[in-house]
């Protein structure tokens, strides 16, 4: 028979979760209202939503929507895309959504880069915030529908 208090009793938090929840300090966010599942977690910064996940138990993802795809004149924002001007962070499309994102193998994070990859999970969320503005404004892409600016 089960314990009811085993059945609402908090896991355990892994070695990961420790790690990524350092960085919600930095960011001013409260680890236990970010957590959305194990190792899986969704904020705000801004008018972005970010999300932090483990993937394959492998890699974790700092990845975030920024903008759906404007209605015409996609050349100028492909050549802003192309040109990589978010690294160490990648600009990408998918189902005509602009992400960012960044990946890190999880052996990578106890290692000599542990405390830039923390800045760089930092980074990141600080960086979707500027970019969604910047695509809705430079190259007319629509709010995510997400987004707090929508």
């Amino acid at each position: 028979h089960l314990d009811i208090k085993e059945l609402f009793s908090e896991a355990p938090k892994s070695a990961i979760a420790n790690f990524v929840e350092e960085v919600f300090s930095e960011l001013n966010i409260d680890p236990v209202t970010a957590r959305k599942g194990f190792d899986f977690w969704e904020f705000y910064r801004g008018s972005a939503l970010v999300r932090y996940f483990v993937y394959r138990n492998n890699f974790l993802f700092a990845v975030s929507p920024l903008a759906k795809l404007p209605k015409s004149n996609l050349q100028d924002l492909y050549t802003y895309l192309l040109s990589n001007p978010a690294q160490p962070f990648y600009l990408g499309i998918t189902d005509s959504i602009v992400y960012i994102s960044y990946r890190v193998h999880l052996s990578d994070i106890n290692g000599k880069f542990k405390s830039d990859i923390q800045k760089n999970l930092s980074k990141l969320a600080l960086k979707a915030d500027e970019l969604d503005n910047f695509l809705v404004e430079k190259y007319q892409c629509e709010w995510y529908d997400s987004s707090k600016a929508n």
